[in-house]
């Protein structure tokens, strides 16, 4: 607050004095005066702050991509699931389609093979039962026939016939056995294909997603606030592509740490500026960061300032993050007999007025009880008391005085 320090001068010049004293009574000072009243005063922090979304968020390319595609424009409202861009994946498409079509011609073979070689395998494994059963009693008539054979009671054409017969039978059972082993080799391909299979669909679940990466989408209801690239784009990984938000708005503003300390959640503040409209928007301080950083001011000044975030309780129609507000956040309110406070001065750091008593001025120590931008709340005053405001520097304690219209 500006204070008009006035020096009280202890010693005057003797020589001379009656005549100054007459001029005192003959020319008044012309002076602003102001009336005390009751007014409620308020101490505020004024500041310029920003808006920004109650949520933001950034979305990011997911790897390296031609931006083929933007679906959206800045302010656009999206809702879970909305397109925002595309980016260039046709050789993954391309890819994506070989893979299908090889994939389901082997999955037309491994069907067609699933419903024939159950049947198949029950069949061999059948006939090689019978085989080894006429096996095993061409082997037991054969060594009857030897038996008779050698007794001298079978022809040898007889018993060569029942050899051949054992023969026979040795080669259906190599060639069931074989016939067998066929069909189990092909049991494993059949396996080895369904794994491929499975590999595919892998393959082709990749390229899937690698493609519903190149459509990047809203999840949540949002709205863009900043657009970050253009249509043909080369972007890597992590690349910054939209900037979405919500609807309801913040104001940030950094403040003073000596300042911050006067601050609570829940004070209240008023927001104006261009990007709210031509009214004052109510807002209550709603976060105050616990760290005071070092900031350096347009002046070049080393400052160290708080962040604060201050919630709207309604939101103006049109408003943008980013475009700056002007705050007011009132830190202490109080009601009680006011005057301006450049009436107001200190000498040796107590608070004076100068009071008007019957035209003239008169210096009466007051106390400052609050002190907001343009009133002072005092004690030491009474209703209707007129001081001076802003007293010029001839005034002294006792001059004449008159009150400028």
């Amino acid at each position: 607050m500006r204070k008009k320090v006035i020096a009280i001068i202890i010693a005057v010049v003797i020589v001379g004095a009656g005549s100054v004293m007459a001029y005192g009574q003959l020319a008044a000072v012309e002076v602003d005066v102001d009336v005390a009243g009751e007014e409620r005063v308020q101490k505020i922090i004024a500041g310029t702050g920003h808006l920004v979304g109650d949520e933001e968020k950034e979305v990011v390319a997911r790897h390296s991509m031609v931006v083929d595609e933007i679906a959206v424009d800045a302010g656009d409202a999206v809702e879970d699931g909305d397109l925002l861009a595309r980016g260039d994946s046709e050789d993954y498409e391309l890819e994506k389609h070989n893979l299908l079509v090889e994939r389901d011609a082997l999955s037309d073979e491994i069907k067609s093979r699933e419903d024939t070689l159950p049947s198949r395998m029950d069949s061999a494994q059948s006939r090689l039962s019978a085989v080894r059963e006429s096996l095993r009693e061409a082997e037991e008539d054969a060594a009857v026939m030897s038996d008779l054979f050698e007794a001298g009671a079978a022809a040898e054409k007889d018993y060569r016939a029942a050899q051949l017969q054992v023969s026979a039978a040795q080669a259906d059972v190599s060639e069931a056995e074989a016939a067998l082993a066929e069909i189990r080799r092909q049991k494993r391909q059949l396996q080895a294909e369904e794994r491929r299979l499975e590999s595919m669909d892998e393959q082709i679940a990749s390229l899937r997603q690698r493609i519903a990466q190149h459509e990047l989408t809203a999840d949540v209801g949002m709205v863009v606030g900043e657009k970050l690239v253009s249509e043909g784009d080369v972007v890597s990984a992590g690349t910054p592509l939209f900037l979405l938000h919500t609807e309801n708005m913040l104001v940030e503003i950094d403040v003073l740490a000596e300042d911050a300390r006067q601050t609570e959640v829940g004070q209240l503040a008023l927001v104006s500026g261009d990007a709210v409209g031509d009214e004052k928007w109510q807002a209550s301080v709603d976060k105050i960061h616990p760290r005071a950083t070092e900031r350096v001011s347009e002046l070049g000044v080393r400052q160290r300032r708080v962040p604060l975030e201050l919630r709207l309780a309604e939101m103006p129609d049109g408003a943008q993050p980013g475009y700056p507000v002007d705050v007011d956040i009132i830190v202490q309110e109080e009601e009680g007999l006011a005057v301006d406070r450049d009436a107001v001065f200190q000498i040796e750091d107590a608070d004076y007025v100068f009071l008007l008593r019957q035209d003239t001025a008169h210096i009466t120590p007051v106390e400052i009880v609050l002190e907001g931008d343009d009133l002072a709340l005092v004690e030491g005053l009474s209703t209707d008391d007129v001081v001076v405001v802003n007293p010029p520097e001839e005034l002294d304690d006792g001059v004449r005085v008159r009150a400028m219209e």
